[in-house]
């Protein structure tokens, strides 16, 4: 893992959203410096929660669950608790914004990529060619 700093404003950036299912995304950001940062969002508890994983990775990761979870990681649940998180059971352009907006800090340019995909293995398998392509 490799620091949690975030990036110059201006940066142009680079995203790769993937689609899991209709409650489960994955976004990654890539800092353009061979290390990565992502965004996931599942249903649990009848309410959407989205994961943002401080920790940045790089395009050769193992296995990129247990890598995560052994940093930092923030977890906003989209419950209605707060007026600017208002309750939801799935992902919509709100959510996918929100990812893009806490990942993207200051950022002028962004280019994003969406891809559909249906399991972890492959959602890896893709994240690491989006990073070998930068």
């Amino acid at each position: 893992m490799k620091s949690t700093k975030r990036p110059k404003q201006g940066v142009y950036a680079r995203v790769l959203v993937l689609e899991m299912s209709k409650d489960e995304y994955i976004i990654v950001y890539d800092y353009q410096d061979g290390t990565a940062c992502l965004v996931s969002t599942h249903c649990s508890d009848g309410y959407l929660k989205t994961e943002y994983c401080r920790e940045r990775f790089t395009k050769d990761f193992g296995d990129l669950s247990e890598e995560l979870a052994q940093g930092k990681m923030y977890i906003q649940d989209w419950n209605g608790s707060k007026k600017c998180y208002p309750h939801k059971t799935t992902v919509d352009k709100e959510v996918i914004e929100d990812a893009i907006r806490w990942l993207c800090v200051g950022q002028v340019s962004i280019k994003t990529h969406i891809k559909k995909t249906n399991d972890w293995e492959s959602a890896q398998k893709r994240i690491k060619s989006f990073l070998s392509k930068a």
